[in-house]
């Protein structure tokens, strides 16, 4: 910090005539932030310390989270209750409705979208057989021996 402060200064725009900065003000600046700073790093232990502590409850929320996927997953069940393997199966049935809640609408989506494909292909279609049918019947007033090609064309488009 001090050799920015005497590149400032030499690079300034003050003329040589001016006076320097004071040490002792450089001084009292830089302890003031370093003084503000401390005040922070003192508030950030303060809100360290409770994650200290934190370490055991995350070990407990975790080995909790792995029972209950053990049980989702069928596995350890023995010594349940009725009534937690009841709560067990209506989770299961709640979490299967809204799997297949979301696999139904996925399928909707699905079926939408595949059917906006068909119709631009329809259409696309259609405009083909018009072409064609148009470059026949161009051909056929060059040739008047393809007019049977013409009408099979024609009935195929209806």
């Amino acid at each position: 910090m001090f050799k920015y402060l005497l590149t400032a200064r030499l690079f300034s725009n003050r003329s040589a005539m001016d006076p320097p900065l004071s040490i002792n003000r450089t001084i009292e600046r830089y302890q003031k932030r370093a003084k503000d700073v401390g005040i922070s790093s003192k508030m950030v232990q303060d809100n360290i310390q409770p994650v200290k502590e934190d370490p055991f409850t995350l070990a407990k929320k975790i080995e909790d989270l792995e029972v209950s996927k053990r049980k989702l997953l069928g596995v350890g069940l023995e010594p349940c209750s009725i009534d937690e393997l009841k709560q067990l199966e209506n989770q299961l049935e709640r979490s299967l409705t809204r799997l297949r809640s979301r696999k139904n609408q996925l399928l909707r989506e699905q079926i939408q979208k595949l059917k906006g494909e068909e119709k631009i292909l329809l259409e696309e279609n259609t405009r083909l057989r018009e072409k064609v049918l148009v470059l026949y019947m161009l051909y056929e007033l060059s040739d008047p021996t393809l007019s049977s090609v013409a009408v099979i064309l024609r009935n195929a488009s209806l």
